[in-house]
């Protein structure tokens, strides 16, 4: 369906940065038109997604970085496009949960918080991956080699394997393999 003029005017307003106090259905509303003015057959790829983010005015401390983490948010199916549903999908429990709890819905407001848990969760994932590399590198300045720390983690369990299995045969064995078949008196 075509946007409205009104939904129109009301998109303007989103982008300039004035609030807009939406209804639910408006807000659904906004989002469609928002897909439909990026979306290339019907479909929407990373370099629109960008588009969105900075049309909208959501600030990004790494764009390249949490675009991807965006759009792998969007693109539920994995097919590198963005379908509608796929679009609306993703917003939606964000719009519910502004109306549910009576907030203003803002348009940006309600992408901003869609987006925040997949950018944040991409962070994660770059620190822990930063923390092991970190981790990795004091260990072979301090004289450390790989082969040991790799050596060492995997001895534990096999070594706890071999003494399970040990005694699970002394004790379901009656005549142990390693007695002595001449015990001394």
């Amino acid at each position: 369906m075509p946007a409205t003029t009104e939904e129109l005017n009301a998109f303007q307003r989103i982008r300039s940065g004035h609030q807009y106090d939406a209804s639910a259905d408006q807000a659904r509303r906004a989002v469609h038109f928002i897909f439909d003015a990026h979306a290339l057959n019907g479909k929407i790829s990373k370099p629109q997604i960008f588009q969105i983010v900075k049309d909208l005015g959501l600030q990004l401390s790494n764009p390249e970085v949490e675009v991807d983490a965006i759009f792998g948010f969007l693109d539920s199916d994995m097919d590198d496009m963005i379908s509608i549903s796929e679009f609306e999908e993703a917003l939606e429990p964000t719009i519910a949960q502004y109306q549910e709890k009576g907030w203003t819905i803002d348009i940006s407001d309600i992408m901003r918080d869609a987006f925040r848990s997949p950018i944040q969760d991409e962070k994660e994932e770059l620190a822990a991956v930063d923390e092991a590399f970190l981790c990795a590198q004091s260990t072979m300045t301090n004289g450390i080699d790989i082969s040991d720390i790799m050596r060492d983690a995997f001895r534990s369990p096999i070594q706890d394997e071999k003494e399970e299995l040990a005694a699970v045969d002394e004790v379901s064995d009656p005549n142990p393999r390693f007695s002595d078949p001449n015990p001394s008196p």
